[in-house]
């Protein structure tokens, strides 16, 4: 009777054995798909930074041509202005759309991956330093909108149309280098958004110089005809 019920036992538990090695094993991920997708959601993420990174630039630009629309005093110039507002806006408005679709999919894949790299580590200089990037970027673009504002606001009339002008040529020459790095290190629609970018860039830049060369004419003709 004893060896019948270790016979039992022992064939109960050699069921239950057979029965999980029957059954497939749970495939652990591989470290070449871990990669991928932590490759994936650092991409995202960077594509995310640069464009918050793009939106601040162009928020810059949209204040500074309200600011000085009213105040010029060439119709081309005031045009050139309204151009500029309605253009950067644009921008802002498609990055703005980028960022929020980055987002969503930035949290699917790691819910504490903006936070990771919004806080870029400056360990390499200083151990004991942490610098939130973006809000670093804001702080920037606000003192520099401030500090234009304050020296535009002390030149007047044709002064104020030439001085604005140059600015722009200056800050277009420096936002074309800008996006050429971008381009180099986006993926997939924030590198077209910077694409477009480039171009209407470009076309701002040729307007500028245009402007430029004008209003220097104009001051030649008049000094011309103060000197007869």
């Amino acid at each position: 009777m004893k060896m019948n019920k270790f016979a039992i036992a022992l064939s109960v538990v050699l069921s239950g054995a057979n029965t999980l090695l029957a059954q497939p094993a749970s495939t652990p991920p591989t470290e070449e798909s871990t990669n991928r997708q932590q490759s994936l959601g650092s991409e995202q993420t960077k594509n995310q930074t640069f464009t918050k990174c793009l939106i601040i630039a162009n928020q810059e630009q949209v204040l500074l041509s309200r600011f000085v629309k009213d105040k010029l005093t060439n119709e081309e110039v005031k045009q050139f202005a309204i151009q500029l507002e309605k253009d950067h806006q644009a921008c802002i408005e498609k990055l703005n759309g980028l960022s929020a679709a980055a987002g969503t999919a930035n949290s699917a894949n790691n819910a504490n991956s903006v936070n990771k790299v919004r806080t870029v580590s400056t360990a390499s200089a200083n151990k004991a330093t942490n610098i939130d990037f973006l809000e670093l970027q804001q702080e920037i673009a606000t003192q520099c909108l401030k500090d234009t504002q304050e020296y535009l606001g002390q030149k007047k009339g044709t002064d104020f149309d030439r001085c604005f002008v140059a600015l722009q040529i200056a800050k277009h020459a420096g936002m074309k280098s800008t996006l050429t790095v971008l381009q180099r290190h986006t993926t997939g629609k924030v590198q077209g958004v910077i694409k477009e970018g480039l171009e209407s860039n470009t076309q701002h830049m040729q307007s500028a110089v245009q402007l430029m060369e004008q209003l220097a004419a104009q001051d030649a003709s008049a000094t011309t005809r103060a000197s007869k």
